[in-house]
């Protein structure tokens, strides 16, 4: 996903006109082309400018109205490149001092592998629950929440993904609470904000987060998340090759490959690829061939000269 900033930078500039001071409705529909591009598939634009103004009415703290009115174009725009409308849980709109960010919300990340064709879903383990997870290449979980003990972020003790793929294989995250902690503490908004207010949702969405890289989801949504974590790079750190299970590399090279965003950082990939796949067993060859031809194709769109 490329973000708006950019190309709605020149009217920023020209008058940073808060959306308390302006009439949001009108400013939307002034830009109902740029609009329209984009939400063509979602939603009718007229109904989405009723959404964006009842959002902006159900803003109790006041925080939205203080923004511009070019941040909450910008941050919309990236919402619905993502293929999300603007609601909670989904493609949240998040007033940071005069600026809206989209960030995208784990029921968003859960729509998006849904139009992929993966079923997920989320689950917290608490303290008195039963919980066995066999790793390895029988991979199972065995989980029997106990409801009569308190289930709260102080008695939470770690959180798991289980994503069921088209062909009928089910595919496991798990994360302790001392792993979701980390990535808390990495977040400018560690002391605040969803990670005060909604820690056990944004637990989920933590772990969510993590399993998603191994989704062969057509939308870049790494920029959206970033306003919940510091930084992508310390994110992503965590998913290199030494780090994931040897099945699970070519759905992570194949998603990698599809959202190369230019030809340097494809060539980057495909070194990865050169350096971290093991083909030594005939299934992981056969893998690896298919990976080689993914990454031609994808070089072929970039149409580099020297292909």
């Amino acid at each position: 996903m490329t973000s708006t900033k950019n190309e709605l930078a020149p009217a920023a500039n020209a008058g940073a006109v808060t959306i308390a001071s302006g009439n949001i409705a009108n400013f939307l529909d002034a830009n109902r082309a740029k609009i329209a591009e984009r939400c063509a598939k979602l939603i009718d634009p007229a109904k989405l400018t009723r959404i964006c103004v009842q959002l902006i009415n159900d803003d109790k703290s006041g925080k939205l109205r203080q923004c511009t009115q070019e941040s909450f174009l910008a941050a919309l725009l990236d919402c619905l490149s993502c293929g999300l409308l603007p609601t909670h849980g989904r493609g949240q709109l998040i007033p940071y001092g005069s600026e809206v960010k989209f960030q995208i919300g784990y029921q968003g990340i859960l729509e998006l592998a849904a139009r992929a064709g993966i079923t997920a879903k989320p689950y917290l383990i608490f303290e008195e629950d039963e919980f066995d997870w066999t790793a390895g290449t029988d991979e199972a979980i065995t989980h029997k929440p106990n409801f009569k003990a308190k289930r709260t972020p102080e008695t939470l003790i770690g959180a798991y993904v289980v994503a069921a793929y088209p062909d009928g294989t089910k595919r496991f995250e798990v994360m302790t609470k001392d792993e979701i902690d980390a990535i808390r503490d990495r977040s400018k908004a560690a002391g605040n904000g969803p990670w005060k207010t909604d820690y056990l949702e944004m637990a989920k969405k933590t772990v969510i987060r993590r399993a998603s890289k191994y989704w062969p989801i057509k939308y870049d949504f790494d920029a959206a998340i970033e306003g919940d974590f510091e930084a992508n790079e310390t994110i992503d750190a965590e998913f290199t090759a030494s780090a994931v299970n040897p099945s699970d590399l070519f759905l992570l090279y194949a998603n990698r490959i599809d959202r190369a965003k230019n030809l340097d950082e494809l060539e980057g990939i495909g070194k990865q690829i050169a350096e971290g796949f093991d083909a030594s067993t005939p299934a992981r060859k056969a893998e690896l061939d298919q990976l080689r031809g993914l990454f031609a194709d994808r070089k072929a769109e970039f149409g580099n000269p020297r292909s």
